[in-house]
């Protein structure tokens, strides 16, 4: 996460909202500039530049936070839905037996347990172990991350999801 482009940008932005007091590619305000760090102050829209962004480096702690929030805020409009409309897939289980998951999710959506064999076939053979890294942080910075996703896993944990 701390090294995918998206996240990388979400996470700064995340970051420039929070100590700005606004978005800073919808405004011009920058009353707050002088408290962003030089790392994130060059990812200013009038400053934006390849290099800055390249060189942009976010914290995994900072990544386990926003997860977190992701995970809460998103098992929170889930717990609002039907179980009927519910479908619950771990990734875990995605990467294990991608064959069987996927026929899952294609039963749930097309409505009907008759997946296209050939599709799923080609669908699992699509399915990439990942290349998550934080098993390799040092102990300090692996200890922080973990603290930083803590309120995730708990949620999850809570409505009977486990990894």
């Amino acid at each position: 996460m701390s090294r995918h482009r998206g996240f990388k940008l979400a996470l700064a932005c995340f970051q420039m909202l929070e100590m700005l007091g606004c978005d800073p590619f919808q405004s011009d305000d920058r009353r707050w500039e002088a408290d962003l760090p030089d790392d994130l102050a060059a990812l200013l829209p009038e400053r934006f530049t390849r290099q800055a962004f390249c060189d942009f480096e976010a914290p995994p702690p900072l990544c386990g936070h926003y997860w977190s929030g992701e995970i809460v805020e998103g098992l929170a409009v889930l717990d609002r839905l039907a179980p009927e409309r519910l479908l619950t897939l771990r990734y875990e289980d995605l990467l294990d037996a991608p064959e069987s998951t996927l026929r899952r999710l294609v039963a749930y959506i097309a409505r009907t347990d008759d997946a296209d064999a050939a599709f799923v076939a080609r669908a699992a053979r699509l399915v990439r172990p990942p290349a998550s890294r934080w098993q390799d942080l040092a102990a300090r910075d692996r200890e922080r991350l973990e603290i930083a996703c803590r309120a995730g896993f708990q949620a999850l944990a809570e409505r009977g999801m486990h990894w």
